[in-house]
């Protein structure tokens, strides 16, 4: 079908939405492919990501620094192309990087080893999960 011409996931075709399950808001691919920031939810948003790390040519290092986050979390398919690749380039910019090995796919201990040898700290999603809440009760304790 790709070959013939069909744009599946193209910008703008109902391919490229994040099912409304997961995100409720459309995305504007116009914006996206302008390089802009499409806030999303409260302290999220969603960059467009023209190779393999989410820093390369993207806003992504401005807004984290922006909004005050020193870690990057990293999750997504194929771990030896998008994930590793933003986790040198995070790392590299000097965050403190995570990544969650049950939330990626082909991370195999040579190349989790890999990461861990640059600083990368290797947990699964429920460590995150368990972490994130109790990050969330200090700060309503705070408030």
């Amino acid at each position: 079908m790709v070959h013939a011409g069909a744009r599946i996931v193209a910008p703008g075709s109902a391919g490229a939405e994040i099912p409304e399950s997961v995100l409720p808001a459309r995305l504007d691919a116009r914006a996206l492919l302008s390089g802009e920031a499409q806030p999303v939810g409260p302290g999220e948003v969603v960059f467009f990501k023209p190779r393999w790390s989410a820093f390369y040519r993207t806003g992504l290092e401005g807004w984290l620094h922006a909004n005050g986050c020193d870690t990057v979390l990293v999750v997504g398919c194929n771990l030896p192309n998008c994930p590793r690749a933003t986790l040198f380039d995070a790392s590299e910019r000097d965050f403190r990087t995570v990544l969650a090995q049950d939330a990626v796919s082909q991370g195999t201990q040579e190349r989790l080893a890999d990461l861990a040898s640059i600083g990368v700290q290797i947990t699964d999603v429920a460590r995150v999960l368990s972490a994130l809440g109790e990050l969330g009760a200090t700060r309503q304790g705070m408030s």
